[in-house]
């Protein structure tokens, strides 16, 4: 299964201060930064096995990376698909990357 963002959302802020930002609404979703790290990987490209694997290392269970998943999908911010898609770009990693010191307002 492969957890795919919805075009409609993307992932915006800096270390520390990420959100989902609907383009539709221009409503804004706190998020924290291994939400965000998770929420990034979600392009169709990576299954729930690779991911669970990868963030068992850094302490999330199975059990809660998978429930976070199935918690956005019912929140209406990714939807899960059988098949994986290759055309999906990456979705903000630069920012998960963005070290201090880092411009957080204007």
């Amino acid at each position: 299964m492969y957890p795919i963002l919805l075009t409609d959302y993307f992932i915006k802020g800096c270390r520390d201060s990420f959100f989902l930002f609907s383009i539709q609404t221009f409503q804004e979703f706190p998020i924290n930064n291994l939400q965000a790290e998770i929420i990034s990987l979600c392009r169709g490209d990576i299954d729930i096995s690779k991911m669970q694997k990868r963030f068992e290392k850094k302490g999330v269970s199975p059990q809660a990376l998978k429930s976070f998943l199935m918690s956005i999908k019912k929140s209406g911010f990714i939807k899960i698909t059988s098949k994986k898609q290759t055309n999906r770009t990456d979705l903000d990693s630069n920012l998960l990357k963005v070290k201090k010191p880092y411009l957080k307002e204007v």
